[in-house]
């Protein structure tokens, strides 16, 4: 078989990658010490008032805890540590910034102690020191982890485009015992193509129309 292109069809072909229209571009976001292992404890044992990384808000009491089997039977979901919040909140200020047309998931281990009631928690995504979304819906079982989830979808314009992003565990009540934080960026490009593109296009087609008219001649 051989295989016949026209200029027409080459045109065309060079013009497709820089359309850009319709691409997604999926990144993790870095959350320092993101599963609490980065203060190493013995079986048991918990560091009050330390957990790297993370920062204690007004009246809060957090550590980094290596719970027992007896207080959570089937373990933390990564590593062996769990950051430890009562009454009040820790939080994190990451090194990146709400970017508009990105999609933001944010995922977070909450656990239940068996010993501990788990109170009231609260997951938080911010910018610039505002709520964007938040979660606490969930309901372990003791002895039990369950994953927060939040969507945020930044649209362009949006008033807080820009500003660093924030995590927040919070926590009232009893104790929340929490574990292997992510968040995830989906970047959704809807590009326009460029003048030059769209002149690309325009001369393959009319390349095409004129190829045609000679072959009907």
């Amino acid at each position: 078989m051989q295989w016949k292109c026209s200029f027409a069809t080459v045109v065309l072909f060079a013009a497709m990658p820089v359309m850009n229209v319709g691409v997604l571009q999926a990144a993790a976001i870095t959350v320092n010490n993101f599963s609490f292992e980065a203060d190493v404890q013995a079986l048991g044992a918990f560091d009050p008032g330390n957990v790297p990384g993370w920062t204690a808000g007004p009246g809060a009491s957090m550590s980094t805890y290596h719970p027992t089997t007896s207080q959570f039977p089937g373990g933390v979901p990564d590593g062996v540590n769990v950051g430890a919040v009562q009454g009040g909140d820790m939080s994190q200020t990451l090194l990146a910034n709400l970017t508009a047309n990105t999609q933001y998931t944010l995922l977070v281990s909450v656990g239940r102690r068996a010993d501990i009631a788990l109170g009231t928690y609260l997951v938080t995504l911010e910018a610039g020191g505002s709520v964007l979304a938040s979660e606490s819906a969930q309901t372990p079982a003791p002895g039990t982890f369950a994953t927060s989830t939040i969507n945020f979808f930044a649209a362009p314009g949006g008033p807080h485009l820009g500003q660093a992003l924030t995590i927040r565990l919070a926590e009232n009540g009893g104790q929340a015992d929490y574990d292997f934080v992510r968040l995830n960026a989906t970047s959704i490009t809807t590009g326009v193509p460029e003048p030059a593109t769209v002149t690309l296009i325009a001369a393959g087609f009319a390349a095409l129309t004129l190829l045609r008219r000679k072959r009907h001649s």
